[in-house]
């Protein structure tokens, strides 16, 4: 039996811990970097979902452009039958979203002020929120209401964002 030198020893060495080495870069791989990946995936397969949802533009719109938008079509001064033929015409406004309530539209979230005598409010519709903006991926639903005078016209229109 030949005896091993220290010459022969270190190369046996050195391939060992190469072959140590690979397996730990292999194991970081799986651990780490596999499941990073499919995280990355999963995450950009929600955005993708978020950008090509089938949400009619109008809703993505601020609530100011909204109410904007709303205030041509039914501008201040119009009948409440006016407003109401609007509604009933889109058909993502249901009748079971909306509501003719006996008292002005809210000023504000917490309803502290009125605007007008009495309101109609409608659920324009929703969409999923997106998620580096809005912080959230839950539904975002817009709704709007309508204020009206005590000769049932449009005093103001407001727009919410929730």
């Amino acid at each position: 039996m030949g005896q091993i030198d220290s010459h022969t020893l270190f190369p046996m060495r050195v391939a060992h811990m190469k072959k140590v080495m690979i397996m730990l870069i292999r194991t970081i791989i799986v651990i780490i970097c596999i499941p990073l990946l499919l995280a990355l995936i999963f995450f950009g397969l929600i955005m993708i979902g978020y950008y090509t949802q089938n949400v009619d533009p109008f809703l993505r719109k601020t609530a100011g452009e909204i109410r904007e938008e709303l205030l041509l079509l039914t501008p201040v001064g119009s009948g409440m039958e006016g407003v109401i033929q609007l509604i009933d015409s889109n058909e993502s406004w249901s009748w079971h979203n909306r509501y003719i309530a006996p008292v002005g539209a809210p000023t504000d979230l917490a309803g502290r002020g009125r605007v007008g005598v009495h309101s109609i409010r409608v659920n324009l519709g929703q969409y999923s929120g997106n998620p580096i903006r809005r912080g959230s991926l839950l539904a975002i639903h817009v709704t709007a209401i309508w204020g009206f005078d005590e000769d049932s016209n449009v005093v103001d229109i407001q727009v919410r964002k929730s």
